[in-house]
């Protein structure tokens, strides 16, 4: 039976690619000869005469009483215990990073969706071993990651799928503490070789960006460019991602702190935020 195949990185994009064995299969079986003459069969109608391997979509994500244990819900299956051309198997492959968890499913039947004639139960349930906690990592389901699903964010206690305009399913999470702070502020919209400086402890940042820097290619001497057009950012990390709390050209930990009532002001009183300002 041939599996989905799941590739994840901690600061790559999360889509995979699937083999089209499917479009091979339907192109050979597509058509049925009877006295030389070729009828099209709906392939949800008639049985394959060997089960067909295909990716299947994950409907939903749940934790367990153990952190190590997911719950994996499908919809749309026959029962467990249907026989015959109804029956269907499904089976998973894991794929754990240090952000993210792919969880990749895959339908084995002798029909395909949507089992024509079959009876349909209710949720079909896999639970999932990992090697650790799932804490608040981004769960990726099978098949492809799109706005209309495919990517399961933590909310709250629970999961729910990530869907624009409130959720990105393309955002590509970055590890939330000060040393990769520089990756998320790559994200924020400023030219490739900015220049920063500024405090950043524990969960917030202060940052001040060198946008200007920029306009200058990157080289071994001086750049020409630095130090021209500034700009202010105020991070904050919720132990996901770092998110951009308030930025702007007079933005101040005050800013901040009315946006976020736990950002630390005192991070303005910090020497790296001083040394980062014009002339400071």
């Amino acid at each position: 039976m041939t599996r989905v195949k799941l590739a994840l990185g901690s600061h790559q994009s999360h889509l995979w690619q699937l083999l089209p064995a499917l479009l091979l299969l339907v192109a050979a079986c597509g058509n049925v000869h009877t006295g030389g003459r070729a009828a099209p069969t709906p392939a949800s109608a008639t049985p394959y005469a060997e089960p067909v391997s295909e990716p299947y979509p994950i409907s939903s994500i749940a934790r367990t009483s153990d952190a190590r244990l997911v719950r994996v819900s499908l919809s749309g299956l026959p029962a467990a215990s249907a026989t015959g051309a109804c029956h269907a198997e499904v089976s998973f492959e894991l794929n754990e990073q240090p952000l993210s968890v792919g969880i990749g499913v895959s339908l084995s039947s002798r029909l395909l969706p949507p089992f024509t004639g079959c009876a349909v139960a209710g949720n079909r349930t896999l639970l999932v071993h990992l090697a650790q906690p799932l804490g608040r990592r981004d769960v990726f389901a099978s098949g492809r990651v799109t706005p209309d699903g495919g990517r399961f964010i933590a909310v709250g206690d629970s999961y729910q799928q990530c869907r624009p305009p409130g959720c990105n399913p393309m955002f590509q999470p970055v590890v939330p503490d000060c040393v990769h702070l520089r990756d998320a502020i790559a994200g924020s919209d400023v030219p490739a070789h900015f220049g920063m400086a500024g405090p950043c402890h524990g969960r917030y940042a202060a940052i001040v960006v060198d946008i200007g820097a920029g306009a200058c290619p990157a080289s071994d001497g001086p750049n020409p460019c630095a130090g021209k057009r500034l700009t202010r950012q105020f991070w904050h990390s919720d132990g996901t991602s770092w998110k951009l709390i308030v930025a702007g050209d007079a933005a101040t930990c005050a800013s901040a702190h009315h946006a976020l009532a736990s950002f630390p002001t005192a991070l303005c009183s910090q020497p790296e935020w001083l040394t980062a300002l014009p002339n400071g």
